[in-house]
């Protein structure tokens, strides 16, 4: 059952993000990163940063002796696990934030593209008003400054004769 207005489909495409939390914690910060950077929310980005911090110091703690590398291999896996369930729970609310902004973005865009054709519409109205005119002079005038309109009624009256 989808939770957001625009279905299913939209919730497993922008959903997918998540997916990295699953790479053994090397990844974890990657979704917080972009969900929070897409949705503004500060607090997301800096779990995201908190993850990317955590994971190099519990990696280099291996190389140290037996007893710290044990501690830093087991909050290595709690905060993996951490970060996937931590993920699971914010997805509903990010999917729902970024809706929202795709919905303004579209509406904004769909505005700005009518202003744009609106602004394109008058100035090929002001085009063609000026081809008109050009053109209703040169034909005023003729093609060579006239003397083909006295051509033009030379022949009707021969014609008519």
């Amino acid at each position: 059952m989808s939770f957001t207005k625009s279905g299913t489909p939209f919730e497993k495409k922008h959903g997918r993000i998540i997916y990295f939390t699953f790479f053994f914690g090397i990844l974890s910060f990657v979704p917080f990163f972009i969900m929070g950077l897409r949705v503004k929310k500060r607090e997301w980005f800096l779990f995201g940063f908190v993850y990317l911090l955590i994971y190099p110091c519990s990696y280099l703690s291996s190389f140290s002796n037996k007893f710290i590398s044990n501690i830093g291999t087991l909050l290595l896996l709690i905060l993996w696990i951490a970060s996937i369930i931590h993920a699971f729970s914010i997805k509903k609310e990010y999917l729902l934030r970024y809706e929202v902004i795709l919905d303004e973005t579209n509406k904004f865009d769909a505005k700005r593209k009518s202003q744009y054709k609106d602004e394109y519409d008058k100035k090929l109205e002001i085009d063609n008003i000026k081809e008109n005119i050009k053109n209703k002079s040169y034909n005023d005038l003729g093609t060579d400054g006239g003397s083909s309109a006295f051509r033009s009624s030379s022949f009707k009256s021969k014609k008519n004769q």
